[in-house]
């Protein structure tokens, strides 16, 4: 989407109207509004977006907040997290080059755990003070660039991830496209993105902190499904797990109010306020035993096909 033509202001940010950019319907409902912006329904595929959206060249001051706001600031980890290990042993099967591309990489933790597990890692990311971060302090081949136009070699890569980066774009089933041209065939697309049918979502409604402008769009399993379909490729699995942020932090608020747009959560809290560091054994066995048994259950109800979890976890192959 061109930042150019009616061009608006909302709180003092430029913004503009489009159709729905997965299905090109320009028909939908409104479903609330929050912080002066619309959240609507497409009428065609059912996909939920904002109403109007950031130009991006607000987008990218957010970001540049955000990374001062996040860890970008403070030493990176280089040590790969049980949570990164089990993913990349997960991932395993597709490896064939072994390179890997993380779209929005932010400093490159993913990054360097690939590194690590002997994957060639590559990563896409728009934060100038990522890039550089992730290039001079961790030595990974990290761009500057945007799927749709970035300067990598088509067919190249067994996987792709995007954590949390799938709501920000403007134009999902582009973007998604140009992912399947990056890939080889059969290679692996993994995503995780807020899920719009979550429980959290229906506790909460529109307070809840995922909603926010600089998330476009917003997706349930049969959507996003759909939306990677229309893009080339076949869904191999969809789960949504974690309860997800149970968090009423209002991000669009916190950043016009001068303050942080990173909600700290009960354990950052509990480790801000040295509960974490006084008992990490326990604390850590703890928080990892009732995670497990939560995802226990979003798994069990993912498979009969009742998606309540905060976070869609989705596997798709390019076909």
């Amino acid at each position: 989407m061109a930042d150019t033509d009616a061009i608006e202001a909302i709180m003092g940010r430029q913004v503009r109207h489009a159709p729905c950019m997965v299905c090109g319907n320009a028909d939908h409902d409104v479903l609330w509004t929050k912080d002066q912006f619309q959240y609507v329904r497409c009428s065609g595929c059912r996909s939920v977006r904002v109403d109007p959206q950031l130009l991006m060249s607000e987008v990218a001051r957010i970001y540049s907040i955000g990374y001062r706001n996040k860890q970008g600031l403070q030493p990176a980890s280089q040590t790969a997290s049980p949570y990164h290990k089990g993913l990349l042993k997960q991932m395993s099967p597709y490896r064939q080059a072994g390179c890997i591309l993380d779209v929005g990489c932010f400093t490159g933790k993913f990054l360097s755990a690939a590194k690590e597990a002997g994957w060639r890692p590559y990563g896409l990311e728009i934060s100038t003070e990522a890039v550089e971060y992730a290039r001079n302090r961790l030595d990974l081949d990290v761009r500057q660039e945007t799927l749709l136009l970035t300067t990598l070699e088509s067919g190249t890569f067994d996987a792709i991830t995007m954590f949390d980066v799938v709501e920000h774009f403007q134009e999902p089933l582009l973007n998604l496209k140009a992912a399947a041209q990056l890939l080889r065939p059969n290679g692996l697309l993994y995503i995780e993105t807020p899920n719009f049918s979550s429980l959290a979502r229906h506790l909460l409604g529109k307070d809840w902190s995922v909603f926010f402008p600089w998330h476009f769009y917003y997706f349930t399993a049969r959507t996003i499904g759909h939306v990677l379909e229309r893009a080339g490729f076949r869904v191999v699995k969809i789960q949504a797990v974690d309860l997800g942020p149970l968090s009423r932090f209002n991000a669009m608020r916190g950043i016009e109010n001068g303050g942080s747009i990173s909600e700290q959560n009960i354990a950052k809290r509990l480790k801000n306020r040295g509960f974490v560091n006084a008992h990490p054994g326990p604390f850590r066995a703890a928080y990892h035993f009732a995670r497990d048994i939560e995802n226990i259950s979003f798994k069990g109800m993912s498979r009969l096909g009742i998606h309540l979890g905060g976070k869609l976890v989705v596997w798709a192959e390019r076909i």
